[in-house]
């Protein structure tokens, strides 16, 4: 998962060592490998499930994670905690104010049952 915690990074969970470019399961590409991914800029909107339903705008993902990939808190205790009085940093999937808003947009409340990005690794 494109999720990081206290401890941990999200871009450092992904190595692509395939070198295929990340793609939705639609097709569209969204990053040719890890750099691009946190470039600031992704080219399609991540707004499709794992089955391919495209999902409702605006819909938040909790990531706890930076424009760079990097940890970027609140991180709702670790990702132990769904109170509503904790927060977690989420991004939008189709925020088109700006494109890095796809992992960092801001906090919500833990306790609001947002989705999490994840990320096939081929080796």
């Amino acid at each position: 998962a494109w999720l990081s915690d206290s401890t941990t990074d999200a871009v450092n969970r992904l190595s692509n060592p395939s070198g295929l470019p990340y793609e939705l399961v639609s097709g569209a590409t969204i990053a040719d490998n890890v750099d691009d991914l946190i470039d600031g800029e992704v080219p399609a909107f991540i707004n499709v499930d794992a089955f391919g339903t495209t999902q409702k705008r605006g819909n938040r993902v909790f990531t706890g994670t930076g424009t760079d990939g990097m940890r970027a808190g609140p991180w709702c205790d670790d990702w132990t905690s769904g109170a509503k009085s904790a927060n977690g940093r989420l991004g939008v999937m189709d925020d088109r104010t700006a494109a890095k808003f796809w992992t960092s947009r801001g906090p919500s409340s833990c306790g609001s049952g947002w989705r999490l990005y994840c990320f096939q690794q081929d080796f």
